[in-house]
C-alpha cells in the first residue's frame, strides 16, 4: 500500500510556488548499494531504513515508455547524464541486469525529515546501457508486467535458483527467522496424509513447501529421521498435510521438526518472506547488457 504524504510535503506541494524537487535512486546489487541524487553537488539525505546516507549528484533523466504494442512490457526509461571516465569504469564492472532499483523524491527544502520523501518508482533494472558519458537503462514495475501480464495472466519469470535461507538468499537477513525452525514439536493426532498439532497456530499456508522431520527417538519406530514435504497448512485445524504420504500412520506423542520453505516463485519472495530484493530468478524477459 502507498504511504501517504507528509503533511509538510502536502503543504509545499499545494503552493503556488514551491520548491523544486529531487529524485533519489537507491540501486542494490550483489554486496552494495549505490545512492544517486539529480543535483549538481551532492546532497546528505537518508537510504530506505532511514539512515543517513551520503548521494551523489548526477544529472538525471527519467521518462515513462508508453507500452508499442500488446506485448510489450511497460517500461521506465532512466539515465545518469555526464558520467565521467572513472564512473563509467566503475559502472560497466558491475552487474546491474535484474537489480533492484527505487526512486524517491523529496522537496529541496524538506529532505532534512525521510518522511518527506514518497516513493516515486520501485522496480528493476531490464536493459543497462552504458556509455562513456552516460548510463541508461530500463525498468520494469515491481509488481506486474503491462499489458503483458493481464494478457497471458502470468508473470514472466523464471523461479529463483538460491538455496532457501542459503548465504546469497539470506543476504542482509537472519536464515533462522526465515526458515522459523521449530524443534521438538508434538504429535496430537495424525494419518497418512497429515498430523494435527493444537499448537500450530500460524497463519494459513504459512508451512507450505516447508518440512517436517521426525525425531530420531520418537515414539512411532516406522517414522523417525522421516522428512516430509508440506503441501498445505491449515491453520484453522492445526493440521498439516503432507506431499507424500507417511509409511504409517503417527500416533499421539510423536515428536517432530517443522521449518518453513519456498517455492521458489517472486510472489512468495515478496509476500512470505519479504525477501525480493535477494530474488534469484528473473523478474522479466530477459534483456542483453550493452556496453559501448
Amino acid at each position: 500500500m502507498t504511504r501517504p504524504l507528509s503533511p509538510d510535503t502536502v503543504t509545499e506541494k499545494n503552493k503556488s510556488e514551491s520548491e523544486d524537487i529531487l529524485s533519489f535512486v537507491d540501486i542494490f546489487l550483489e554486496g552494495e548499494t549505490l545512492h544517486f541524487v539529480n543535483n549538481a553537488i551532492n546532497i546528505n539525505f537518508f537510504d530506505l531504513d532511514g539512515n543517513p546516507c551520503l548521494y551523489q549528484g548526477l544529472k538525471m533523466t527519467r521518462e515513462k515508455k508508453e507500452d508499442s504494442m500488446d506485448m510489450e512490457i511497460q517500461t521506465v526509461s532512466a539515465g545518469l547524464d555526464n558520467v565521467d571516465r572513472g564512473m563509467s569504469a566503475y559502472i560497466a564492472s558491475k552487474d546491474f541486469r535484474d537489480r533492484r532499483i527505487v526512486i524517491r523524491a523529496s522537496f529541496r527544502n524538506l529532505i532534512s525529515d525521510s518522511s518527506n520523501a514518497w516513493k516515486v518508482f520501485d522496480g528493476f533494472i531490464d536493459k543497462p546501457d552504458i556509455s562513456e558519458k552516460e548510463f541508461k537503462v530500463e525498468l520494469v514495475p515491481r509488481l506486474g508486467r503491462g499489458t503483458l501480464n493481464t494478457k497471458i495472466g502470468v508473470k514472466q519469470q523464471l523461479p529463483c535458483r538460491l538455496p532457501f535461507a542459503g548465504t546469497k538468499c539470506a543476504y542482509g537477513k537472519d536464515p533462522a527467522v526465515l526458515k522459523d525452525e521449530k524443534t521438538n514439536q508434538t504429535v496430537d493426532s495424525g494419518t497418512t496424509a497429515y498430523i494435527v498439532d493444537g499448537t500450530r497456530v500460524e497463519a494459513d499456508d504459512y508451512w507450505n513447501f516447508g518440512f517436517v522431520t521426525f525425531s530420531s527417538d520418537t515414539l512411532t519406530p516406522a517414522l523417525r529421521s522421516i522428512t516430509r514435504m508440506i503441501n498445505d497448512f491449515v491453520s484453522s485445524e492445526n493440521k498439516i498435510h503432507f506431499k507424500v504420504a507417511l509409511p504409517c500412520a503417527p500416533q499421539a506423542g510423536d515428536t517432530y521438526k517443522i521449518e518453513r520453505g519456498c517455492d521458489l516463485t517472486l510472489d512468495s519472495c515478496q509476500s512470505k518472506f519479504t525477501n525480493d530484493v535477494n530474488y534469484g530468478g528473473i523478474h522479466t524477459l530477459p534483456a542483453t547488457m550493452v556496453r559501448k
